[in-house]
């Protein structure tokens, strides 16, 4: 399990940060985005997290080309981790990020659904 809290004012590099600072992962500032992602994937992976609780999450404003781009960060932790993740937040009116739904023809929608037909997932406020 890993626990990381949205920090104030978050960029998809702050937030990539601290998911690397939960494990220990070493971190410069000259290290891009991207490079903090692969090593927070490849560690996250190799260490066996399955649960990812992500707190504060209100904290993000999807309205906002930070909070989008953040908000894309946590969609493609969703797709590139074989983990669950659990948001929790105050106050949200929707939630703020969401995984990407599944393809049509991929095996975790049976054959005779569409992942548009899915149901929603109840909102925990």
């Amino acid at each position: 399990m890993a626990y990381v809290l949205v920090p104030p004012g978050a960029t998809a590099k702050t937030l990539i940060t601290e998911f690397a600072r939960y494990l220990g992962i070493p971190v410069t500032t000259r290290m891009t985005q991207t490079q903090i992602t692969d090593a927070v994937c490849h560690t996250y992976t190799a260490t066996g997290i399955q649960l990812v609780l992500i707190g504060e999450i209100h904290r993000l404003n999807p309205r906002t080309t930070t909070g989008a781009q953040t908000a894309d960060l946590l969609k493609d932790l969703t797709e590139r981790l074989p983990a669950t993740f659990v948001y929790a937040g105050i106050n949200l009116p929707a939630p703020p990020c969401s995984p990407a739904p599944a393809a049509p023809n991929s095996p975790d929608v049976p054959p005779s659904s569409t992942a548009a037909s899915l149901p929603r997932p109840p909102r925990i406020t």
